[in-house]
């Protein structure tokens, strides 16, 4: 399934690598410089949509335009590697249940040596993956040839440029040729292609086996299980907190207007009550921006309750999300919001600006994946969050989850002998190297002194540099950047951050199809998606009427959504017996 998403900014994506997560998706940028692919879990776990974790981005013929609710309960039993946590360090604040992740305040001013390194010479590694362009080549890279001298590995990263990789990686499979790494994204019949040219990772990790790899032990088992089909596990992916998005908030627009830095509306009412404080149309700001498709529709649908993507009802049958009877009332409150010029008048027709209009103050609030929400702070953004209710009153909506990792992993080649597989989990085991270790700052910021320097305590990128040399694509193979909570020199935004996963995670709901397979769903389902959410944005726009969403809807069902249903309901029989 090839879906059209938006970036709300290039350079937020840029960052959080959230527009290379997943192989395949066509992304519309700021710049041309964007295809993803929405990985194969949406397509298991039944999303027909995927947001969250994609820092900024928003799918445009999906969905759910906001969830990603691919990390789901696969079938895992002998798969999963035994969980270790890194204890050398404490955090200031502890992980959680239900992918809370661990909170702090510093960096270690010493860090630890995690390995003996350097790692034992092995035979230049080959990896497939997206990646940026490398703006200085590999032979004057120095953080390159540190990366190389501590793996003891000249890997070379076959990128495969956003436009094309989905046609790179086709080719690499059909030749038989391949590298002894790959970003697996959701190729047609991912199933087969795992089978035939990626390696069964399962008894080299699963259990006590990973243990041997301590930084790959302490990966937690829900980044482990968006590498699982068909109970094996196929490869390792770059984890982070399953947080879903987050409704952000200018804490200076939202005092401005007496709501506090963390409005918390009643109920429905009140929240559009709220955004309409925010706005001043005649002064050119507006309450929110980003298309109301991909981001207010799903959050709505939410505070009413409904599941993201498919539900499952007691007699067996599943129903979507678009089938909802809340949809249409949905649809015309967004129109609402549109028509008084609380949303920006430009959101559909011009989504990618998203997040310039934030920055800039145009507009007040900014839906995206929780990620993104650090990274603004960093840039100077004053950030807070609107804590949403249920639409009708009686405490807060709970939240869509996220994927506990990015949904496109890296794997190994099926050609691999037992004694390179285990060379490559070295890698790895040094790539996933836990916070507060030497090997970490090296993987994530680079030579100190020339990529980053120590300011205050905390280990502070030097842009120029950091950017000319940033090395691409490697970082997926498990990397931890994005799998704590840390905001250099931010202890109240970690700790805010921390309290709301503490609050949100343990309640969040999850669609009944995760970790199912459907034909239907990657042959038909975009195309379908599409054509209901275009409908949904004439509506909104007031080019046609609301009463057509109902015809629009049975539409749906017949061109892909009854098939689906029917695919998802068989699966969930034959799973649960």
């Amino acid at each position: 399934m090839v879906l059209q998403v938006t970036c709300h900014d290039a350079k937020v994506c840029e960052e959080n690598l959230c527009f290379i997560s997943d192989i395949g998706v066509n992304m519309t940028l700021p710049r041309t410089h964007g295809l993803s692919t929405l990985g194969r879990r949406t397509l298991l776990g039944g999303s027909v949509a995927g947001l969250a974790l994609l820092a900024g981005c928003s799918n445009n013929d999906g969905s759910t335009g906001g969830n990603d609710d691919r990390s789901g309960e696969v079938e895992t039993a002998g798969a999963l590697p035994n969980h270790v946590p890194y204890t050398e360090l404490q955090p200031d604040l502890p992980a959680g249940d239900a992918g809370v992740p661990a909170g702090y305040f510093s960096y270690p001013q010493e860090p630890v040596e995690f390995g003996q390194l350097p790692l034992p010479q092995t035979d230049p590694a080959q990896m497939l993956a997206q990646s940026l362009p490398q703006h200085v080549p590999q032979a004057t890279n120095s953080w390159y040839q540190a990366l190389t001298a501590d793996m003891g590995n000249q890997f070379n990263l076959i990128a495969g440029g956003y436009t094309e990789y989905e046609q790179k990686f086709a080719v690499t499979i059909a030749s038989g040729d391949l590298p002894d790494m790959m970003m697996i994204g959701s190729p047609p019949r991912t199933d087969q292609v795992l089978e035939s040219s990626c390696k069964d990772l399962t008894p080299f990790l699963a259990g006590d086996a990973v243990e041997q790899y301590p930084a790959l032990a302490a990966i937690p088992p829900e980044t482990w299980e968006v590498a699982i089909l068909n109970g094996k596990l196929w490869g390792i992916s770059k984890g982070n907190p399953p947080a879903g998005h987050v409704w952000n908030v200018r804490t200076d627009h939202a005092e401005e207007a007496g709501l506090g830095a963390t409005p918390a509306p009643a109920d429905g009412a009140e929240l559009m009550d709220m955004l309409r404080a925010l706005s001043a149309p005649d002064q050119n700001r507006f309450a929110i921006g980003g298309d109301p498709v991909s981001w207010m529709v799903p959050n709505f649908l939410m505070m009413h309750g409904v599941k993201p993507g498919w539900s499952r009802a007691d007699d067996g049958t599943f129903h979507h999300q678009y089938e909802d009877e809340a949809l249409e009332q949905v649809v015309a409150d967004v129109k609402t919001l549109f028509d008084e010029r609380v949303i920006h008048p430009n959101s559909i027709i011009d989504p990618s600006n998203n997040g310039s209009w934030w920055v800039s103050g145009t507009t007040s609030c900014l839906i995206q994946g929780f990620s993104g929400w650090s990274t603004y702070v960093q840039r100077g953004v004053p950030a807070g969050y609107i804590d949403l209710p249920q639409w009708g009153g009686g405490g807060a909506a709970a939240t869509w989850g996220g994927n506990a990792g990015y949904a496109a992993y890296m794997a190994i080649s099926a050609k691999a002998s037992d004694e390179r597989v285990h060379e490559i989990l070295s890698l790895w085991n040094y790539i996933a190297a836990p916070f507060g270790t030497k090997e970490y700052l090296t993987v994530n910021y680079g030579v100190e002194g020339t990529h980053w320097e120590w300011v205050d305590g905390h280990p502070t990128r030097l842009s120029d540099a950091y950017e000319a040399e940033r090395v691409g694509g490697y970082k997926y193979a498990g990397s931890t950047d994005a799998a704590q909570l840390y905001t250099p020199g931010d202890e109240e935004l970690v700790r805010t951050q921390h309290a709301y996963l503490s609050e949100k995670l343990p309640v969040a709901v999850y669609s009944d199809a995760k970790g199912l397979y459907s034909t239907a769903e990657q042959e038909a389902g975009a195309a379908a998606n599409r054509e209901l959410l275009g409908v949904m944005r004439e509506i909104i726009q007031s080019q046609r009427p609301v009463s057509d969403l109902a015809a629009a809807v049975e539409s749906w069902k017949k061109d892909a959504g009854d098939e689906i249903r029917e695919e998802y309901q068989e699966a969930w029989a034959a799973a649960n017996g």
